[in-house]
């Protein structure tokens, strides 16, 4: 992540799509408004290192429970918030 993140005009979202799309397993949800609401994140966050390794790990826990990969982890999550019909921030 920190590589990533010392790349030009690459912030943590685009950083957590790149890490999921190379090794989905290792990190299993990308980092987004829809994610994060599915996780039970309310109100702005600030993206630090520690928020995005408690994100990180915490997923990976989530996924082992659920016994899934971690791309169906990501689209689960994703999938339930959008039903949820909740705004986004």
């Amino acid at each position: 992540m920190r590589a990533l993140l010392s790349l030009h005009g690459v912030g943590s979202p685009t950083a957590s799509v790149l890490l999921h799309l190379a090794a989905s397993d290792g990190y299993p949800a990308i980092l987004d408004q829809r994610v994060l609401q599915a996780l039970g994140v309310r109100g702005p966050v600030t993206v630090g290192f520690a928020f995005w390794e408690r994100f990180v790990e915490t997923c990976r826990q989530l996924a082992r429970e659920a016994e899934v990969g971690g791309r169906a982890f990501d689209r689960g999550l994703w999938q339930w918030s959008k039903e949820q019909g909740l705004p986004l921030r």
